[in-house]
């Protein structure tokens, strides 16, 4: 492979011999795009001379941009003049490469939580002449690459899963940069469970609150708790506080996982939220006093309230 600078010439000397002298012989001459896109190579000149049964010659190419270092064939191929084809020919083939003095720089990977909003891209031209213009692509088969703009320098992307962008830059000549490619990790919200909701009687002993992570592989730990209310809580920073609340009070629980990310905090997320019900203690009176004459009978007239509504009187 013969590499050949932005704006340059590259001449070959080429020779043709002919086996077949009785036939005559001609050549041509190919220039081919063997990878990427965008033609940056062009035949300047082609001279060549006949000397008895062989020709002399020389190829000159010039590049005009880099195209992401594009790779050229150029082929030279004798062609031997039979009577009837198909007619027999040979070739030599020289590789040609296009210096890459343009390229884009997509930045480091990116990582963000799912829910955020996303992370911003950014594309440095390296090389070319401004003013640019930017083409955003990614490897998602469906196309569904959550860009803002593919036309811009630093769209916002929004992806739902782990995805990798590509862009390529056009300089105001038309030259396009090397691509270039930046991975976005999306990183999973721990998912937090708070358990069934609980009930106690008022004055009680209270209750101990737990909290289980249900997508532990994908949200690893370890991990930061915060339950709130933390009045009526021993400690709202533990896995499993103790909660003895005086009155029916809903704790919630933040979760946040090795990774940065935090688990949904609100109330309207109800795996995340536990109703703690303090049921009142009933009030009991016997009723009031009788006064019976021995061997008479009386109706005991006891009654309770608050609590309920359906009592056992023991």
């Amino acid at each position: 492979t013969i590499y050949i600078e932005i704006g340059g010439n590259l001449c070959y000397d080429f020779y043709i011999a002919d086996n077949t002298p009785e036939n005559g012989f001609d050549f041509v001459h190919e220039l081919e795009l063997a990878s990427l896109a965008g033609r940056n190579l062009s035949l300047n000149s082609l001279d060549f001379v006949r000397r008895n049964d062989s020709i002399i010659g020389s190829v000159c190419l010039t590049s005009t941009c880099s195209n992401g270092g594009s790779l050229f064939r150029s082929i030279i191929r004798g062609i031997d003049q039979e009577t009837c084809p198909p007619f027999a020919s040979n070739s030599d083939t020289i590789f040609i490469k296009v210096n890459t003095a343009f390229r884009s720089f997509a930045g480091n990977d990116l990582s963000f939580c799912e829910g955020t909003g996303g992370v911003q891209l950014n594309v440095t031209p390296i090389g070319g002449t401004a003013p640019y213009f930017f083409e955003w692509g990614c490897d998602d088969p469906n196309g569904a690459c959550g860009l803002s703009s593919p036309a811009v320098s630093n769209p916002i992307v929004n992806p739902t899963d782990t995805t990798t962008y590509f862009v390529q830059v056009t300089d105001r000549n038309g030259c396009t940069s090397e691509i270039d490619g930046v991975q976005v990790n999306v990183k999973k919200l721990p998912i937090a469970d708070a358990g069934p909701d609980q009930f106690l009687c008022e004055d009680g002993i209270g209750t101990n609150l737990n909290v289980t992570i249900l997508n532990p592989l994908e949200a690893p730990g370890p991990y930061v708790y915060t339950w709130s209310p933390p009045g009526t809580l021993n400690d709202p920073s533990l896995v499993n506080p103790r909660a003895n609340p005086t009155q029916t009070t809903i704790y919630t629980v933040v979760v946040s996982s090795a990774n940065g990310c935090t688990s949904d905090n609100t109330t309207l997320d109800t795996l995340s939220t536990i109703t703690v019900n303090v049921n009142d203690k009933p009030v009991v009176s016997t009723g009031p006093t009788d006064d019976i004459c021995f061997g008479d009978t009386t109706m005991l007239r006891g009654f309770a309230s608050r609590g309920g509504p359906d009592y056992q009187f023991v």
